[in-house]
C-alpha cells in the first residue's frame, strides 16, 4: 500500500515530511548511532550551501537514513539528494535480490506471475524509497509494492515484495525496478524459476548488474533450466552458488560443471523417495569420485548437506575421502552431513579432519588450517 505522499508503506505507514525550504527539527538519532542536525534559518545556512554536491553525495553513503531531510534543507540540497537517488552508481542498496517462480505457491498466484522480493538494510531504505518515487511508477504498478520485516523480531533489514505477471510487464517498468535497485547487488535468488519464459523475462532484470553469490532453488531442475543457469554463472562471474533441489535429470554432471565456475558451493539435496532408483539423485558410491573432480577444477570450498535422509556418505566412503583431499595440491575446505563415525580429530598434512557435531547436525570436516576460522 502507499501513503499519501507515495512512499512505500506496510503495517506503519511511511510519511514523507511536507516539502519547504528549510526545517527546523531537534537533533534525532539514526539507526546508525550518528547525530545528525539541520536547523537554522536560510541565512544561518548560507555558508552551507557551498558545500559541492560530491561531499553531499559523501555525507549520503556515509549515513543513507537522512536522505528525506536533506532535501528539506533548501531547493539546493533538495535537487542534490535527488541527483543522487537518480544515479545507478551509488552505494550498494540490496543485499538479496529473490525471484519466487511460477511454481512456489507459497508466494504466487498463477503460473504467469512472479515475486520479486528486495532484502535491503533499514539504514538504506529511505533511499530506495526516494528511488521508488523519483521514478514515478503508476499508481497500480505502487500497488504491487509491499514492505515488511525481513525477520518479525528485528526491523534492520526490510523485505520489499512487488508482484509481476510476466507477461505484462513491460519495457518501462523493467528499466525503472533496475534503476531502483542499481547496478550491484549482493545475492541474486532463483526460486522455483524455470521455462524459458521467466527466465528470459528474469535475465533482462538482471542484465547489467554485478553480484558475486548466486543462489538456486528448484523442485524440478531441467536440462536446458541448468544449462541456462550454468551460462549465467559463467556470465557473472559467480564466486559463491548455493544449490538447494529435489531432483534434476543428472545432478553428478550439473554438480561437476558448476564446480568449473565458482570456487564456493554450498549443495543441500532435498529427499525424493521417487528418485531412488534413478539418475536424479547421486548415490552413496558416486560421492568419493564426485567430490574428488569438482575440486580438480575451480572449485576449492564445499559443503553439502543432507536433508533427512538417505545419508551421503558411508563410513567406507569417508575414509577415502579423509585419505584424498588432504593431498590435494589447493587448499581445501569440505564439509559434509555426516551419520556415521565416531568423533574424532587429527592433524595430517596441515589439514585438521574432524567428525562431530557443529550446530545441529552431525558433519565431516576436511579443512585446511589456513581456512579453519572460515564459515559458510
Amino acid at each position: 500500500s502507499i501513503s499519501s505522499t507515495g512512499v512505500i508503506s506496510s503495517r506503519r505507514v511511511m510519511i514523507e515530511p511536507s516539502p519547504s525550504d528549510y526545517v527546523e527539527e531537534t537533533p534525532q538519532r539514526t539507526s546508525s548511532s550518528h547525530l545528525v542536525t539541520i536547523s537554522g534559518s536560510g541565512d544561518d545556512l548560507a555558508p552551507f550551501q557551498t558545500i559541492p554536491k560530491e561531499i553531499v553525495w559523501d555525507l549520503i553513503e556515509f549515513v543513507p537514513e537522512i536522505v528525506f531531510n536533506l532535501r528539506l534543507v533548501s531547493r539546493r540540497f533538495h535537487s542534490i539528494v535527488n541527483e543522487y537517488a537518480l544515479r545507478q552508481e551509488t552505494i550498494a542498496l540490496v543485499d538479496e535480490l529473490d525471484f519466487y517462480g511460477t511454481l512456489d505457491r507459497r508466494t504466487v498466484s498463477s503460473e504467469d506471475d512472479m515475486d520479486v522480493l528486495l532484502d535491503i538494510p533499514m539504514n538504506k531504505s529511505n533511499l530506495f524509497e526516494l528511488r521508488v518515487k523519483l521514478r514515478n511508477f503508476s499508481p497500480n504498478v505502487m500497488s504491487q509494492i509491499m514492505r515488511h520485516p525481513k525477520d518479525l523480531d528485528s526491523e534492520e533489514i526490510y523485505t520489499y515484495r512487488m508482484k509481476c505477471n510476466i507477461k505484462s510487464l513491460n519495457q518501462d517498468v523493467m528499466e525503472k525496478l533496475k534503476e531502483c535497485i542499481g547496478k550491484r547487488v549482493g545475492r541474486v535468488t532463483f526460486s522455483q524459476c524455470t521455462g524459458e519464459t521467466l527466465l528470459a523475462t528474469i535475465s533482462r532484470i538482471i542484465e547489467g548488474m554485478r553480484f558475486s553469490r548466486m543462489k538456486l532453488e528448484s523442485n524440478s531442475l531441467s536440462t536446458s533450466d541448468a544449462k541456462h543457469f550454468l551460462d549465467t554463472i559463467e556470465q557473472y562471474h559467480i564466486e559463491q552458488v548455493t544449490v538447494q533441489i529435489r531432483e534434476t535429470a543428472n545432478p553428478a554432471k550439473f554438480f561437476r560443471d558448476l564446480s568449473k565456475y565458482v570456487r564456493s558451493m554450498y549443495i543441500n539435496m532435498k529427499y525424493n523417495h521417487y528418485a531412488n532408483d534413478n539418475e536424479q539423485i547421486v548415490h552413496d558410491n558416486d560421492w568419493p569420485v564426485l567430490i574428488q573432480e569438482m575440486f580438480s577444477r575451480k572449485l576449492d570450498k564445499l559443503y553439502i548437506k543432507r536433508d533427512n535422509r538417505p545419508p551421503y556418505l558411508s563410513d567406507a566412503n569417508a575414509l577415502i575421502l579423509k585419505q584424498n583431499l588432504v593431498n590435494s595440491d589447493k587448499n581445501i575446505w569440505f564439509a559434509i552431513s555426516f551419520r556415521y563415525g565416531k568423533k574424532e580429530a587429527n592433524e595430517v598434512n596441515d589439514y585438521t579432519v574432524k567428525v562431530d557435531i557443529f550446530g545441529h547436525e552431525k558433519q565431516l570436516r576436511i579443512i585446511h588450517y589456513s581456512r579453519t576460522n572460515e564459515q559458510f
